[in-house]
């Protein structure tokens, strides 16, 4: 058997992405696992009918390796980001008149990656229900330099009606979105 000692191996890498550190705790990547947190700065109001709307996540608590945009309400990796992540998502929405479908969906480049259909509060007939909660967890593999993730509701309302993605207010979270990705492509 063969052994090797040193004080510390790091990778020849620019961006040092492996590191073994110098009092033998292990294997860890240095603060560059790309991770982040977004949320509304507001109620997004005046979503339409039946109409597929981007949400639009446009404050963020943390952002560790600036992988969410937040003018275009999206995740976007590059060459050192790229890889498969952990996306998580919630939504509270209300609005005017009864929900008949209502869908939120992980989009890859556009394309739908993952759809889940409403789960509603429902205080009596489903027709008369006017909020509900949509909510994912799911892998994504974002694997290639300008790959992008973002999330869209599709809300389709008896008569017409309008739906609200509802914040609250900046003191509670109810609408948002969370991730970090997993591991390299």
């Amino acid at each position: 058997m063969s052994e090797v000692k040193t004080n510390k191996i790091t990778s020849l890498a620019s961006n040092n992405n492996l590191v073994i550190d110098p009092d033998g705790t292990g294997l860890f990547l240095p603060n560059r696992t790309p991770c982040f947190f977004a949320e509304l700065s507001a109620d997004q109001t005046g979503i339409a009918d039946a109409t597929e709307t981007v949400v639009q996540f446009d404050s963020e608590d943390f952002d560790i390796g600036g992988i969410w945009d937040t003018s275009n309400y999206r995740l976007t990796v590059d060459a050192n980001t790229v890889g498969y992540y952990l996306i998580s998502c919630y939504l509270f929405t209300n609005g005017t008149n009864g929900i008949e479908d209502q869908y939120v969906r992980l989009r890859k480049n556009g394309s739908v990656y993952t759809e889940n259909y409403n789960s509603s509060f429902i205080s009596g007939a489903a027709a008369s229900t006017t909020f509900s909660n949509l909510q994912f967890t799911t892998v994504i593999p974002l694997t290639t330099s300008g790959d992008y993730a973002d999330v869209t509701i599709y809300s389709d309302r008896s008569s017409g009606g309008t739906t609200i993605v509802n914040q609250v207010s900046t003191s509670r979270t109810r609408t948002y979105i969370s991730g970090f990705r997993m591991g390299g492509a």
